[in-house]
């Protein structure tokens, strides 16, 4: 799988606010767009064999067999993710709700612009 820094990932963040005399919840969802991360969680997948160097020095440092070793540079083998699905289970799960919530929002949002 291929990273893609941090700083290039387009976020979009949504929220929506309960604001009933019941509750005064906030739930929010921030999707990553391009995070690589989440996807091999959620698919399952392979992440390919690489090699590791040093950025801000030399030598990378690891505690290996009880010491602190040096290396100039790692080998990490491929390693295969099993799928774990958070978000499409999540969603079934909350599917009900969201319909609602949206529901609601809707049919308050379309009585403020509705002539009268």
């Amino acid at each position: 799988m291929t990273g893609a820094s941090p700083s290039r990932w387009n976020s979009a963040t949504a929220a929506h606010s309960d604001r009933s005399a019941e509750s005064a919840s906030v739930a929010m969802l921030t999707v990553a767009a391009g995070a690589p991360y989440p996807a091999i969680h959620e698919y399952g997948g392979t992440i390919p064999a690489r090699q590791m160097l040093p950025r801000n020095g030399r030598v990378l440092s690891f505690p290996w067999r009880g010491r602190e070793r040096f290396f100039a540079r790692v080998l990490v083998p491929a390693a295969r993710m099993p799928e774990r699905s958070f978000m499409r289970s999540a969603l079934a799960e909350m599917a009900p709700e969201i319909r609602a919530a949206l529901l609601a929002v809707t049919r308050e949002t379309a009585s403020r612009v509705a002539p009268t």
